[in-house]
């Protein structure tokens, strides 16, 4: 098939390995890094888009989209799905991998070495078809509310994880998350079992190191020393700052953790 992913950073660069691998055609639209190529030009013949682009990119790269054309959002900074309104056929994928995980496992691949699969989530079946390998699995297949919303809270997380170091390395600060994320699935419309599914908790556990642009932000929080607010390269900054755009997004009364970090980030700007 052919593919364009709208964004060619790193994520979405180590995906589109993983298509190629499964013989995709695979093409790109990125202003900053193929100047050259229109988004026009870009998707003109693609049979499937795929969403690889920060998520503050959207309100310019979405109304451009045709609406017929299959979307794919791997991108985790969303809390709503209003910006995907109108697609016909709208999917997201999510999981628990950095960008070169995925490429270290496409090249042992290619070597014919075996390393232990990665496991993602996706939303429909098509993207099961499309990604799945003998080094990368999609299992299960989730609501597409629930893979986009687990991928904002992770981030979210992953930036209160870092500003509560030490404390974080308490079983009971977890556990308290995996319990807050439940119900903010739950309060929702998402199903709260997906906290344990790829795209949750085990995304989140994955990110609690200096990895992640998140749990990094978080330390660098706590320390009084983060960077500006509108640096929309940490997409839980840019997932937190949704919320007062999105009020279908709901928090609840008592997701502690949550609130306090949704306020230190703000109260950072």
């Amino acid at each position: 098939m052919k593919i364009t992913f709208l964004g060619a950073g790193v994520y979405g660069g180590a995906l589109a390995k993983v298509l190629e691998f499964n013989n995709h055609q695979v093409n790109f639209y990125d202003p900053y890094k193929y100047s050259d190529i229109s988004l026009k030009d870009a998707i003109k013949e693609a049979e499937i888009l795929i969403y690889a682009a920060p998520a503050s990119a959207a309100e310019d790269i979405l109304p451009q989209l045709p609406k017929d054309i299959p979307l794919v959002c791997v991108s985790k900074g969303f809390i709503s799905l209003k910006p995907f309104l109108g697609f016909e056929k709208f999917y997201t994928l999510g999981g628990a991998a950095f960008a070169e995980d995925i490429e270290t496992a496409v090249s042992a691949a290619k070597s014919g070495s075996k390393v232990e699969p990665i496991v993602l989530a996706a939303s429909d079946k098509l993207l099961a078809e499309l990604f799945s390998t003998d080094f990368l699995h999609i299992d299960p297949i989730l609501e597409t509310k629930t893979i986009l919303l687990c991928g904002a809270l992770k981030n979210i997380y992953a930036i209160a994880a870092g500003y509560n170091q030490p404390e974080n390395n308490d079983k009971a600060f977890y556990d308290k998350i995996i319990a807050e994320w439940e119900e903010v699935l739950n309060v929702n419309g998402c199903d709260s079992r997906a906290v344990l599914a790829p795209c949750g908790f085990p995304d989140l556990v994955l990110c609690l190191n200096e990895r992640s642009r998140n749990f990094s932000y978080g330390l660098e929080l706590a320390e009084g020393n983060a960077p500006v607010i509108g640096n929309t390269t940490i997409e839980g900054i840019y997932a937190i700052n949704s919320i007062d755009r999105y009020p279908d997004f709901i928090v609840p009364e008592h997701a502690d953790i949550l609130k306090n970090i949704i306020k230190e980030v703000k109260d950072a700007a």
